[in-house]
């Protein structure tokens, strides 16, 4: 989804408007701190080697409108809908050292330990030229979550590094995201920043999605009008709908898992899921699948609807050529889809009467019972969580970005299995029988959360075998 750039911020409104997932903040921008302090979507700023006051004042500057002090055992927590840092490949090791100048260990008050935690933001690194990231060390870095992706201005460079990527090796020593050398490393986010025209041609060209989608996002370089906005949306959605229109086939007897891979952390959610496979529950035989329209969900038993931004994702779920929320509202009418709504997924999952604070104006998809906080958890957070056998709630930690707690979630619909440690509700299970599959609802991305809800996906499948249900 487009996220527009310039030196006049514009206003939430004028977002809503063009259905953007966030704002490019320009060096040049004026009103910095009126637009960090009301801000609802994720911001990129530049970091520029020259002026690094500049990208330090603004993470203080976030520190300051979206930190807080909490009476539990966090002792601080950043809010906010998170900051991304944009920065070319030759200020790398600039931007690793101002980072390092500020890491006080340990921390000796509240602001230190926030600003620390909003320096840690991810990275996005703008591109000259596609063979100056395709190296092994860049592989590492992106490996070991330094780098969070990768921005071109040219298209024929963005598909000659999609081609590639794959092929660059990586050692095991640098796959610092795994504690099992059989996970996948987490691959880069891919962005094109250009004009409304380029992104269109962009669309218009079917080879450019032969091997895939290649783009994770757009950057606009111009101002955009609500009608360019909906011109780059229809002709991505059409492009979507023609390249996924044939069903999923998978081998007889495995536990088919989707993930939406429409827009937002996509990757993320396959990521976490796959090893919460290897790792937690290796005695399952799952296949964890990219999916983007109703025909590739049809023969899904479980479907995460990931991350992101929940306006987007709205409008995208809600298109006939998709099909997507029509498909899944009547999948789980029938009992025959598990589904985990994840973060803004859970946002977009919501009951459009009760309270929704800091959420896009498309109207939720009523799936679940519950209100939304957005922006409350950005970081690193402390969660109470609740294991399967019901027995026990152990501490854990985990990371969020622009979260959301869930507020007035209705009880007679809805148990509770993990809130913050100030008892905010964080993630929900919908209450059903043995033999039904698991609808969840979290703000977190979580290995925990995602083996327990592929664990009771194979329980219910397992009751249904045994009631002969399923052949």
């Amino acid at each position: 989804a487009p996220l527009p750039t310039g030196t006049t911020l514009p206003s939430e409104e004028a977002l809503d408007s063009i259905n953007a997932t966030g704002v490019v903040m320009a060096p040049s921008a004026r009103k910095v701190s009126a637009f960090i302090r009301d801000a609802q979507r994720v911001i990129f700023h530049t970091f520029n080697p020259r002026r690094p006051q500049e990208y330090v004042d603004r993470a203080a500057l976030y520190v300051q409108h979206h930190g807080r002090e909490v009476e539990t055992d966090e002792c601080v927590r950043l809010g906010g809908p998170g900051l991304v840092t944009l920065a070319s490949l030759d200020a790398l090791d600039a931007l690793e050292r101002l980072r390092s100048e500020h890491l006080v260990v340990p921390p000796v008050n509240p602001t230190d330990r926030m600003m620390q935690q909003v320096l840690d933001q991810p990275v996005l690194v703008r591109v000259e030229h596609a063979h100056d990231v395709l190296t092994p060390q860049m592989k590492e870095r992106v490996t070991a979550r330094a780098i969070e992706g990768f921005v071109f201005q040219d298209p024929g460079d963005l598909l000659r590094f999609h081609a590639a990527w794959k092929t660059i090796p990586v050692t095991a020593k640098a796959d610092v995201t795994s504690n099992s050398a059989a996970t996948a490393p987490l691959e880069p986010s891919i962005l094109l920043e250009a004009n409304p025209e380029t992104l269109l041609r962009f669309f218009a060209e079917e080879q450019n999605f032969a091997e895939g989608n290649p783009c994770d996002g757009y950057i606009v370089t111009e101002p955009l009008s609500p009608d360019d906005a909906e011109r780059i949306r229809d002709a991505r959605v059409g492009r979507i709908a023609s390249a996924h229109s044939t069903p999923l086939s998978f081998p007889k007897g495995m536990l088919r898992v989707g993930v939406l891979n429409l827009q937002g952390e996509s990757k993320m959610e396959s990521w976490c899921l796959e090893r919460a496979r290897q790792q937690v529950l290796a005695w399952m035989n799952v296949r964890i699948q990219m999916v983007h329209t109703r025909r590739e969900i049809e023969n899904l038993d479980g479907l995460v609807f990931p991350g992101g931004w929940h306006g987007p994702q709205l409008m995208l779920y809600n298109d006939r050529r998709l099909g997507i929320n029509k498909a899944v509202r009547d999948a789980i009418a029938e009992d025959r889809l598990a589904v985990l709504f994840s973060c803004a997924g859970a946002i977009g999952a919501g009951n459009s009467k009760k309270e929704r604070i800091g959420c896009s104006q498309q109207p939720p998809s009523n799936f679940l019972d519950y209100g939304i906080r957005n922006n409350v958890l950005n970081g690193e957070i402390h969660v109470r969580c609740k294991q399967l056998t019901d027995a026990v709630w152990e501490d854990r930690t985990t990371n969020c970005v622009g979260a959301p707690i869930f507020l007035n979630p209705n009880p007679e619909q809805l148990e509770i299995l993990a809130t913050t440690l100030d008892h905010a509700p964080v993630a929900l299970r919908k209450r059903t029988s043995k033999k039904q599959p698991p609808i969840y609802a979290a703000s977190m991305h979580s290995t925990w959360l995602e083996s327990r809800w592929l664990e009771e996906l194979g329980r219910s499948q397992a009751e249904n075998l045994r009631r002969g249900v399923q052949d």
